[in-house]
């Protein structure tokens, strides 16, 4: 494949300021792999102003990793990919062998603060790093479209979330925010046989959506909220996340132990 000497890059000054600059196609090692991004979602993550200034003081940022390409580069001593393959690119991820990682404790993982990319997903290619291929590069399968491998990280940190608080069949469940971790909690939760589902929100047309996703009540987030056995905080409200371990989770009719997850924030 021959490779333009230049790419387009989206940059982050402020809220203010977002620009689109070009910037040289990034060189690879022999153990490294340039990949084409496809499609790469917004994190909310991406867009809070308070988490993305600080990182600004230097000039503007490139931020972006919920990314889907392929292959454009393999280097030479790289082994089992090859130019065209269809990926989902991670930018950080867990070592999986610390105290923390070892007790389901993975976002607390010291590693979760390295980046294995570069620069970020809001560009035209990225440039993935020797100690991002082994747990941080999977393959995209031919079934799924570029745009449908972007969910793959939002997804994934829904399956966490869902997976420590298992058991959810038959189980009351309440969705604190209906942006798209919220949404994603809710049809997962209705795909394993939650028994209820409530989303809570301040907007009444992300509550429309929840109920057309599966939420079998939405309820404004100034309202009385139910009961109920499992409680998700998927808004980045402080109030929301004060609030919910003063719930009442557990519902009358039963008597298995209440659990609350935090979709958590990903650092870009």
């Amino acid at each position: 494949m021959i490779l333009p000497a230049s790419m387009k890059v989206g940059l982050y000054f402020n809220h203010q300021d977002i620009r689109v600059e070009q910037r040289p196609v990034p060189e690879i090692g022999p153990r490294e792999a340039l990949a084409e991004v496809m499609a790469c979602g917004i994190c909310g993550s991406d867009i809070m102003k308070w988490y993305r200034d600080p990182a600004t003081r230097n000039g503007g940022i490139n931020t972006g990793h919920e990314i889907a390409g392929r292959l454009a580069k393999v280097g030479s001593g790289l082994g089992g990919w090859k130019e065209g393959d269809r990926v989902i690119i991670t930018h950080h991820f867990p070592c999986l062998e610390c105290m923390p990682c070892l007790d389901g404790n993975e976002t607390a993982c010291q590693a979760m603060h390295e980046k294995h990319i570069e620069p970020g997903g809001f560009s035209q290619y990225v440039r993935i790093l020797e100690t991002g291929i082994a747990k941080g590069l999977y393959r995209l399968p031919d079934s799924m479209s570029y745009e449908e491998g972007s969910f793959v990280e939002p997804l994934g940190c829904v399956v966490r979330s869902i997976r420590k608080t298992r058991p959810i069949e038959d189980h009351t469940v309440l969705v604190l925010g209906s942006g798209l971790a919220g949404l994603l909690h809710i049809k997962f939760a209705r795909a394993l046989g939650a028994r209820k589902i409530y989303a809570v929100d301040t907007n009444d047309r992300r509550l429309e959506v929840a109920l057309r996703c599966g939420a079998d009540e939405g309820i404004f987030a100034h309202e009385k909220l139910p009961v109920a056995d499992r409680v998700y905080v998927c808004t980045g409200s402080p109030r929301a996340a004060s609030s919910a371990p003063t719930l009442p989770w557990m519902s009358p009719s039963t008597a298995s132990r209440s659990a609350i997850s935090r979709a958590p924030l990903r650092a870009g």
